[in-house]
C-alpha cells in the first residue's frame, strides 16, 4: 500500500466531510430574521436621547414612543408604575434603562410588539 497515497486521500474525504458540514450549516439558517435585532437597536438610541436630553417628562417619552415606533405597540414603565400600554401582541421586547437623577436610581422599561 503506498502510505503517501493514503494520507493524501484520508486528507481529502477529511477536507470534503468539513466542506460538506460547513455548507450544511450555512444552508440551516435561511429563516434568520432581524426585526428583534431592529427593535433593540431602536430602543437603545432612543435610550441615549433620553439621556442626553435629560428630559424624562412623561408626556415627552410617550411623544417620542410615538415618533420612533409608529406602527408598533408600546409600553412604557417608569420605576415600575405603567404610563402608558397600548401593547397586546405576546411578541414584545423590553429594554430597560437606568440612571441616576437627583440622588437616586431611576429605571425606565420600554416594551415595543413585533
Amino acid at each position: 500500500m503506498n502510505e503517501k497515497g493514503f494520507h493524501l486521500t484520508l486528507e481529502a474525504l477529511i477536507s470534503l466531510l468539513l466542506l460538506i458540514s460547513f455548507l450544511s450549516i450555512i444552508n440551516s439558517n435561511n429563516n434568520v430574521s432581524f426585526d428583534e435585532y431592529y427593535l433593540l437597536e431602536k430602543q437603545n438610541d432612543l435610550f441615549k436621547v433620553w439621556l442626553i436630553s435629560n428630559n424624562f417628562s412623561e408626556e415627552e417619552l410617550i411623544s417620542d414612543l410615538f415618533f420612533v415606533f409608529p406602527g408598533n405597540c408600546k409600553v412604557l414603565l417608569i420605576n415600575s408604575m405603567k404610563v402608558f400600554d397600548d401593547c397586546e401582541s405576546e411578541n414584545t421586547l423590553f429594554s430597560v434603562l437606568f440612571y441616576f437623577s437627583e440622588g437616586k436610581l431611576n429605571k425606565i422599561e420600554l416594551g415595543t410588539g413585533y
